[in-house]
């Protein structure tokens, strides 16, 4: 019986989580495999609990604050995870004397170098295994050249890598995984762009962390494109969904529907014409693999501050950078018979990677001795070495 351990964060953002979770869902029902997660925050005191907790005010409400921050992990890493490792060293112990895993997996770069400075210090031989979430710009804090393999996302992710000094046989391009609903093999159609293009297009605007003011400007200025249908959803925030409901009122004429937290997500962004979101991986990624044209209405800064150039680079979506300017940006889209909206289209169709949590599941069980890596799709040409 092998023993997978996942170590995440389910308070700086829902990335990391979503990531593990995908992950795991691929390992569920596998024979002689037992996986296990924990939050590495959780593995601390109440400080450093509540310190994971300041992320997502910090990050929407001091943005500034957040990228010098983000910006000083750069040149602290050796102190960062030497700080960390003596917070979470005895119930990390504790833990792992009781789950006893062949293979630690972490997907959040806190729990990289101060895992292993763990492991180290208890003369614990078990290989870790680094999922990077981020697209672009990633944290210094990644790299670790004690890690038996560090998985990227993306061909940037592995340039920083090895920038950083980790060697090119344990640095590997895999893709961003996604949620199985997100993960069907075969690409959708092509979509009817003279029906779009006639008029009355159906966008959806999935909030994320954007803020109340902020959301509620980005739907006026979508809903002064008179040909569009709004659909928002506002997540678990409450009170937000509130707030759209009644700075919305007036330019409500039954051309809008706010949603709270829903579960179906791959529905609500399979029935739209085109989505509307923050430069989130996650959420990027799943429109991507549903081949869906995306328009980027900003980015949280430090590790997500350079995707929306990214995407618009991999011509995957369309960066707006003034709210104000949301009705041409739809009017370019829909004009010249859908041009702009083929080009997406085929963008996502080389881009996207549905197969990626299924095959970093069979590519980690392999690590861990588990099974044998077998890809059904070439992962940047680099994960076919698995026994090295």
């Amino acid at each position: 019986m092998s023993k997978i351990l996942f170590v995440s964060s389910g308070n700086t953002g829902q990335g990391h989580e979503s990531i593990r979770r995908s992950l795991q869902a691929q390992l569920e029902n596998t024979e002689n495999l037992e996986t296990d997660s924990v939050d590495g925050f959780l593995l601390g005191n109440r400080f450093f609990h509540a310190v994971s907790m300041l992320y997502d005010p910090i990050a929407l409400r001091f943005p500034t604050l957040w990228d010098i921050c983000y910006k000083i992990t750069d040149s602290t890493v050796r102190q960062i995870n030497f700080i960390v490792s003596r917070i979470i060293r005895k119930k990390l112990t504790e833990f792992i004397e009781q789950k006893q895993p062949d293979l630690i997996v972490t997907v959040h770069p806190v729990f990289v170098g101060s895992v292993i400075n763990v492991l180290e210090k208890g003369n614990l031989n078990i290989p870790v295994v680094t999922i990077i979430a981020d697209l672009d710009n990633v944290s210094a804090l990644w790299a670790d050249k004690r890690a038996k393999y560090i998985l990227c996302p993306t061909a940037e992710g592995k340039e920083r890598m090895l920038g950083l000094g980790i060697s090119e046989e344990r640095v590997k391009v895999v893709g961003f995984p996604s949620r199985k609903e997100f993960c069907e093999p075969g690409p959708p159609p092509p979509p009817d762009y003279e029906k779009i293009s006639g008029g009355n297009v159906s966008i959806l605007m999935i909030n994320g962390s954007q803020g109340n003011k902020k959301a509620a400007k980005v739907a006026k200025s979508l809903l002064n494109f008179d040909k569009c249908r709004l659909s928002i959803i506002a997540g678990n925030n409450a009170k937000l969904k509130k707030s759209l409901e009644e700075s919305l009122r007036a330019e409500n004429d039954g051309r809008v529907e706010i949603h709270g937290f829903v579960r179906d997500m791959a529905g609500f962004m399979s029935k739209a014409d085109i989505l509307v979101m923050r430069a989130s991986p996650n959420v990027m990624m799943e429109a991507v693999n549903l081949c869906k044209p995306i328009i980027i209405v900003g980015s949280l800064t430090g590790q997500e501050k350079k995707n929306p150039e990214f995407a618009a680079n991999n011509s995957i979506a369309v960066n707006c950078r003034d709210i104000n300017e949301l009705p041409n940006i739809l009017s370019d889209m829909l004009g010249d018979g859908g041009a702009q909206l083929d080009a997406i289209y085929r963008g996502q169709l080389k881009f996207r990677k549905p197969l990626a949590a299924k095959e970093i599941a069979e590519f980690i069980m392999s690590v861990a001795g588990a099974g044998e890596y077998r890809a059904e799709l070439p992962l940047g040409g680099d994960c076919a070495d698995a026994s090295a």
